[in-house]
């Protein structure tokens, strides 16, 4: 990791939705370091969890300097059903600002 890693936020807010901005999933936010323990989500669904990196988005904010990102996320899900495994591919609308000090 390099110094984007290190970088140290005012203030962050991160908003999951389902759909592009219909349904608020989730909401996190906080200062200074804490951003780094939303580098992957995990979400609750139907059959288990959905995961997700955020690591390149993350990583893009604070390299660039820019406060804002949103767009289509893509969490995956392995599911095992009568021995046979399927990776589904489930679309979630993403927001994260930031300030810097």
């Amino acid at each position: 990791m390099s110094k984007w890693y290190k970088q140290t936020l005012r203030q962050f807010n991160l908003t999951l939705y389902r759909g592009s901005q219909s349904q608020q999933l989730a909401n996190y936010s906080g200062s200074g370091l804490a951003w780094q323990n939303y580098l992957q989500l995990t979400i609750a669904t139907e059959f288990d969890c959905a995961h997700a990196d955020l690591q390149a988005i993350w990583q893009q904010l604070l390299s660039q300097r820019q406060t804002q990102f949103s767009g289509e996320v893509i969490f995956l899900e392995s599911i095992v059903k009568w021995n046979d495994t399927m990776l589904m591919r489930w679309p979630y609308y993403l927001e994260i600002n930031v300030s810097y000090p």
